[in-house]
């Protein structure tokens, strides 16, 4: 009997003498062939592709050898850190041990002097003697004490997320909208600037420094007595906050707390710092204004200019640099001119080639378009204007855009899956779902 049903593939009129049970279509013997072939040649293809994933998996140690450098250098500011802290104590201890010494030394000398001054003058008497008794019985216990003192040592007690294995995963594209903050906190006096290490937060409120764990507990604090601030930053080549003055930078302790100026010359016929951000090995310093100049220093073994970058060369007369943020060896820009257009630009440190640009509109403004870094080269966008965030991916693509509660003007990463949102009057903590 002949089939009624005719070859599905185009152009054909056979007669269809097979169904393909994956395709539910069906093909003449000649067709049935090719389509076998495509499907072989597919499957050959999705070997290919499994042959190369397999070779990465194998061959590529990047991710090994960049978690364990970096847990190598952790570890060893952790020994610093002890080390300091040990010093410290050693030297407490010297100084408490001295300063008994003497006194003790000061006080039996007195005594001293004292019996020998009443047997030369044949002043003794028995409430003398009963004067001098207690006395001497009295430093006697004070001797003993001090020598019988001994160390309090506490064990050392580490939590297990000190060290945290961050994995980025698909997932972490949907990002946006935010949770719910865990918890606000509302701030005095603050000209918009904040700052991150590890899990610790710095940010001036009313008159003071203070730097939060990452619960949002004031775990330090200490007075700020200069002037404004426009920006602040972590480098990690220095090991110490950056702040930055209209005039002055100054750079912060964060195991002292204490606060020494930069010596980065500033004069009269200079624009106002505006903004800065510390790459692995060089700090970036932006001016205000348009016709924007920004310079490049090295961080050690000393702070020095090494390089200007101007307009028309680098920038457009018309432009302002906004904001610096940075992330390793990636500097990013973000860049607004009068026509109240913005861009954000990722280059290279070392050689300033931008790797991709994206623009904005309306964004321009007081305060307006900043952006931090997150994991994995990503990066999220501040328009307060709109009171919107902007998830931006590693190549310079708008992943996901959101509302946000109020107008955002700061943003940092704290940790690996918490976001600090700094509003006009809170800084509200966000954790990544």
């Amino acid at each position: 009997m002949i089939s009624s049903r005719i070859c599905t593939t185009d152009s054909c009129k056979r007669a269809a003498s097979v169904l393909c049970i994956g395709c539910e279509q069906d093909f003449c013997i000649v067709h049935l062939n090719k389509h076998s072939d495509s499907l072989i040649t597919q499957c050959l293809q999705l070997t290919d592709v499994i042959n190369r994933l397999f070779d990465q998996v194998k061959n590529s140690s990047m991710p090994q050898s960049v978690f364990l450098t970096e847990l190598d250098q952790w570890c060893q500011e952790v020994h610093r850190k002890i080390d300091k802290f040990c010093e410290k104590k050693k030297q407490e201890f010297e100084e408490i041990s001295h300063k008994e010494r003497n006194q003790q030394t000061t006080e039996l000398a007195r005594l001293r002097d004292q019996v020998t001054q009443f047997i030369s003058e044949q002043e003794v008497t028995e409430n003398f003697i009963d004067s001098i008794g207690d006395s001497i019985q009295l430093l006697q216990h004070q001797i003993d004490q001090f020598q019988s003192s001994h160390l309090i040592l506490h064990p050392l007690v580490i939590d297990n997320d000190l060290v945290a294995f961050y994995q980025q995963i698909s997932s972490y594209n949907d990002l946006l909208p935010l949770s719910s903050p865990q918890r606000s906190i509302e701030l005095k006096n603050n000209w918009y600037s904040l700052a991150a290490k590890d899990n610790f937060l710095l940010v001036k409120n009313d008159s003071k420094l203070c730097i939060f764990d990452k619960q949002l507990n004031v775990v330090k604090e200490t007075n700020w007595t200069h002037s404004v601030i426009v920006d602040m930053f972590w480098s990690k080549r220095l090991s110490q906050f950056i702040i930055i003055c209209f005039e002055n930078i100054f750079i912060l302790d964060e195991n002292s707390m204490t606060i020494n100026q930069l010596p980065i010359p500033w004069n009269r016929r200079m624009k106002s710092w505006s903004c800065g951000t510390c790459t692995s090995d060089y700090l970036f310093l932006s001016v205000q204004g348009v016709d924007p100049c920004m310079y490049k220093y090295t961080l050690l073994p000393s702070i020095q200019l090494i390089k200007e970058y101007r307009s028309p060369m680098f920038f457009k007369e018309d432009e302002r640099i906004q904001d610096l943020s940075s992330n390793k060896n990636l500097l990013a820009m973000i860049i607004a001119n009068r026509e109240k257009k913005v861009r954000l630009d990722l280059c290279s440190s070392t050689t300033f080639q931008r790797k991709w640009s994206i623009e904005f509109n309306e964004m321009a403004g007081l305060c307006a378009g900043r952006c931090c870094m997150l994991s994995n080269n990503e990066w999220m966008m501040m328009n307060p204007y709109d009171s919107e965030l902007l998830h931006i991916s590693k190549d310079g693509k708008i992943i996901k855009k959101s509302q946000y509660e109020s107008s955002p003007i700061h943003a940092v990463l704290l940790g690996n899956n918490h976001l600090v949102i700094m509003t006009h009057k809170n800084i509200n903590l966000h954790k990544f779902s």
